[in-house]
C-alpha cells in the first residue's frame, strides 16, 4: 500500500513540474506572437476624412496603425488623427514596437507678430466648414502637409480644433521628416554576450528539472523491485 502511495505522489510531483515549464514556454511565445497591424506609408498618400476628402499627406516609410477596415479602406490613426486610405495605396506589416510619429510645435513667423490673431483655414477640399481663429502668440501643433499646386499648407492643431495654415506664416518654412526605420527583432546571430549570459537561467532550469526527474525514476525503480525474502539469524549470547 505504501509502495502506491509513494508512486502517486511521485507523479504528481512530476507533473506539476512539467505543467509548470510547459506553461511558461506556452506564455513566452505567446507574448512573442503579439503585434499590431500596421500600414506602410510610400509616396504621395493622402490621409482622409470619414467624407473621402483630403486632410493631409502621409509622411514616406512611417507605419500608421491600422484601427479596422471595409471592402476599399483602411481606417487609421497617425499624429493622434483618424481617417481612411485606400487598400490599395499601402502594404500592410504587423508591428510590436513603439512607433515614431511626426508631431511638432511650431508657431507664427515673428514677421507677423503685429496681428494678434490668425485665421486657419477649416478645408482646403471644397468642404464647407468655419475657420478657427488663433492667436499670433501661441504654438501650434504641426499634423502633416498639404500641397496644393504651388503652395505649402500645413495641417495644424490648436485648442482641439484642427485647420490650415501656409507654411510661409510660420517660423518652420520648410519640414523634412527623417525617414522612418523599423526595429528588428534581434536573431540568435545577432545577441551581444551580454545577453546570451541571460539564456542560462532557461538552461538551469532544464538541468534541474532533468536532474529532478532522474532522482524519481530512480526512486521508482528502487520501490518496485522485488526482492527476496531473507530469513533473518539471531545472535543470542
Amino acid at each position: 500500500m505504501k509502495k502506491y502511495i509513494a508512486f502517486f505522489i511521485i507523479s504528481a510531483i512530476i507533473l506539476g513540474i512539467g505543467t509548470v515549464y510547459a506553461a511558461d514556454r506556452f506564455g513566452e511565445e505567446k507574448a512573442e506572437a503579439v503585434s499590431t497591424p500596421y500600414a506602410v506609408i510610400g509616396e504621395d498618400v493622402w490621409m482622409l476624412n470619414e467624407n473621402g476628402s483630403k486632410l493631409f499627406l502621409l509622411p514616406r516609410t512611417y507605419y500608421a496603425r491600422i484601427d479596422r477596415m471595409d471592402d476599399n479602406f483602411y481606417y487609421i490613426t497617425f499624429n493622434g488623427v483618424s481617417g481612411k486610405i485606400p487598400k490599395a495605396s499601402v502594404s500592410v506589416v504587423g508591428y510590436d514596437k513603439d512607433v515614431k510619429d511626426t508631431q511638432r510645435i511650431i508657431r507664427i513667423s515673428t514677421e507677423y507678430s503685429v496681428f494678434t490673431e490668425i485665421k486657419l483655414k477649416a478645408s482646403l477640399d471644397g468642404e464647407a466648414g468655419e475657420d478657427i481663429t488663433a492667436p499670433t502668440s501661441e504654438p501650434l501643433t504641426y499634423i502633416g502637409t498639404y500641397k496644393q499646386g504651388e503652395s505649402i499648407w500645413y495641417y495644424v492643431s490648436y485648442g482641439g480644433a484642427y485647420g490650415y495654415v501656409l507654411n510661409t506664416y510660420t517660423d518652420t518654412p520648410t519640414i523634412v521628416d527623417e525617414e522612418f526605420v523599423p526595429e528588428k527583432d534581434i536573431t540568435e546571430e545577432e545577441k551581444p554576450p551580454e545577453e546570451e549570459k541571460e539564456e542560462q537561467p532557461e538552461l538551469v532550469k532544464i538541468l534541474v528539472i532533468s536532474g529532478v526527474s532522474a532522482a524519481v525514476l530512480i526512486l521508482v525503480i528502487i520501490l518496485f523491485i522485488p526482492r527476496k525474502n531473507k530469513k533473518h539469524k539471531y545472535y543470542y549470547s
